[in-house]
């Protein structure tokens, strides 16, 4: 495990990927200090460019000063790049009380690039529950729960988050009160298990960890999707023991969800795990090995570039993710020499550019996609770029042709027409599986 001094200092990295695989294992790690996130606004503010958004994103569960509250203002000022704009306003949402009490008039004065998001709406459910008596949280706690069951559309995440982030630092309700709540309670999918859980994890109740496991045994409900962050919350030594002795038994979807709690947990317990899991390979289906080699390179482990490497082509592999873009990263934090890493590095180079290629074809992700796409184009003759489509993409249902003067038509991915299964193919194409790439932060 990195400790943070070592990780602040890869913060302002040179390297981009280096800089991303960093701030991704402070966030999933839930990894805090009050140094990370001024030293992020520097490294953004160097740039300033949406292409490093994973400073300011990967920046949501560090603690705002005031200072670093007034530096996210003037990004939100300046800025006329609406994901900039997004990422921002959601951090001066999390920004300390007190600030955002004496400032939340001001935020709302702001004149916003977009107004149909949801900006300032988890500040106002903060603000709400600031004075509450913890008997009148646990009273909305429980009205709300039931609200949510009569009505499914209620549920807003952030009022949820808002109330059990206020209910927190009590003693009331007590942990073996939660605790005898978790038990009694039958039908997994209701909301009041749902809250239960997401405040065990919160208090970091270690008693409901044998709880929580059993519900992701079942496989009917929709248990694995509000577990993961409270088990990672917690992240004791008895959530990894737990794991580790019922791996091998359960199902596929239980295995998977339990190699991304193992993955955001970031202790040397979890790592060993993880490597002991590899070990019996035997035991399960491909795809979770490869999940299992994906979670030891999410641990930033050095272990993970002798573990991996075999693999680095294989194609189950490649749909989760790119191993050399991941062990070029590790070996650059472990001052590791790469014989191959010339070679990996242009691999890496030209996946991204096929990726880009491919993904013109269905739509537009990003300014950023749009931008590499428009430089392809001046770039290459109009007919090389048709070719290469037709050769590499040969799957493909229909042929596409680039027009010259035709403009690409682009269709947004942020309002797919079904919902995403978290382990089917990301509608981006990337190759990842959904919770490996678009869905990471769901």
């Amino acid at each position: 495990m990195l400790s943070i001094d070592k990780l602040k200092s890869f913060i302002s990295h040179p390297d981009k990927l280096v800089r991303e695989k960093i701030m991704n294992y402070i966030s999933r790690g839930s990894i805090k200090d009050p140094e990370i996130l001024p030293m992020a606004l520097d490294a953004f503010e160097k740039c300033n460019d949406a292409k490093e958004l994973h400073l300011l994103y990967h920046c949501r569960e560090q603690y705002i000063d005031d200072v670093s509250a007034e530096r996210l203002v003037q990004i939100l000022q300046n800025t006329d790049d609406e994901l900039i704009e997004m990422h921002t306003a959601n951090l001066l949402c999390n920004a300390n009380l007190s600030w955002l009490e004496k400032n939340i008039a001001r935020l709302k004065s702001i004149d916003l690039i977009s107004c149909d998001h949801l900006n300032w709406r988890s500040a106002d459910s903060r603000l709400e529950f600031k004075n509450h008596s913890p008997y009148q949280l646990w009273d909305r706690f429980n009205e709300y729960a039931a609200q949510c069951d009569k009505d499914y559309e209620s549920y807003l995440p952030y009022y949820v988050d808002a109330i059990i982030e206020a209910l927190t630092p009590h003693s009331f309700p007590d942990d073996d009160k939660i605790c005898d709540l978790l038990k009694s309670e039958s039908g997994h999918d209701r909301y009041l298990e749902v809250f239960l859980v997401a405040l065990a994890g919160a208090r970091k109740i270690n008693r409901a960890v044998p709880l929580i496991c059993d519900m992701l045994t079942d496989d009917d409900s929709n248990a694995s999707d509000w577990c993961i962050a409270p088990l990672s919350l917690i992240g004791s030594t008895e959530v990894i023991t737990v794991f580790k002795e019922q791996f091998p038994q359960q199902s596929w979807s239980y295995q998977m969800t339990v190699v991304d709690i193992l993955s955001y947990i970031k202790t040397p317990e979890s790592e060993q795990a993880i490597i002991e899991l590899l070990r019996q390979k035997d035991c399960y289906d491909e795809d979770v090995y490869y999940s299992l080699c994906f979670a030891i390179c999410d641990q930033l482990s050095e272990k993970a570039i002798d573990l991996c490497t075999p693999f680095i082509d294989e194609p189950e592999a490649c749909q989760i993710g790119s191993f050399r873009e991941e062990l070029l990263a590790i070996a650059q934090i472990h001052g590791i020499d790469l014989p191959q890493a010339a070679e990996w590095r242009q691999q890496v180079a030209d996946d991204y550019e096929m990726k880009f290629r491919k993904m013109s074809n269905f739509g537009e992700m990003s300014q950023g996609f749009r931008d590499k796409v428009d430089q392809m184009i001046a770039q290459k003759r109009i007919a090389e770029i048709n070719e290469d489509l037709r050769e590499t993409d040969n799957h493909r249902q229909g042929q596409f042709e680039i027009k010259e003067y035709d403009p690409p038509v682009f269709v947004s991915k942020l309002q797919p027409s079904n919902k995403v299964g978290r382990n089917e193919p990301c509608p981006c194409d990337s190759g990842k599986k959904y919770k490996k790439c678009c869905g990471a932060s769901d």
